[in-house]
């Protein structure tokens, strides 16, 4: 319970971690908060677990910085590229976005690429969620399910999914763009 009561912060001081920490990984102090944080990137591991807790709660301990695989250097080159196409095709406007704890849940955690504001008359906030992998294809996608004509959705049993929904429930915003390049 100690360890829940150090979480706890006040709607304040969540608003000045989020901007404090809008570099995100290049950011150490980024590193240093969301580590006692259950992330919304995880959430899709501990929903399908259903034994050995103590491993999947092990495994999840994080290093005090984490390595950088050629993944995530890919993805951290093409974020803002990718950010910058979103913008141009749906004309809305997107902003950085840093470490997000709710003060109602303080134990769990968020880091949305970005937050996305939408044009028009029906201006409102929500987030964006880029991924930049190095193979992509429509045919055979694992994380995408086609509706009628050109409309697609993430698959519910995606770990993006998982991860985009607990976004959304930390940080309040009702809706996601998804972007990839």
């Amino acid at each position: 319970m100690e360890c829940y009561n150090d979480m706890m912060v006040s709607k304040s001081e969540a608003e000045a971690l989020e901007k404090e920490t809008r570099q995100q990984s290049s950011n150490n102090i980024w590193h240093r908060v969301r580590s006692p944080h259950l992330t919304s990137s995880s959430f899709k591991r501990v929903y399908s677990r259903k034994a050995d807790f103590e491993q999947l709660a092990t495994s999840m301990q994080r290093k005090k910085k984490t390595v950088q695989t050629k993944a995530m250097k890919r993805g951290l080159e093409l974020e803002p590229v990718a950010a910058a196409q979103y913008t141009e095709v749906t004309g809305n406007q997107v902003h950085m976005c840093g470490f997000v704890v709710n003060p109602n849940t303080p134990h769990l955690g968020a880091s949305p690429d970005r937050k996305d504001l939408q044009s028009g008359d029906d201006k409102s906030y929500g987030l964006l969620e880029i991924k930049c992998p190095e193979k992509y294809s429509y045919t055979g996608c694992q994380y995408l399910q086609k509706h009628s004509g050109d409309t697609y959705s993430l698959k519910h049993n995606h770990e993006y999914y998982y991860q985009i929904t607990g976004q959304m429930g930390i940080t309040g915003m009702l809706w996601c763009g998804f972007c990839e390049v």
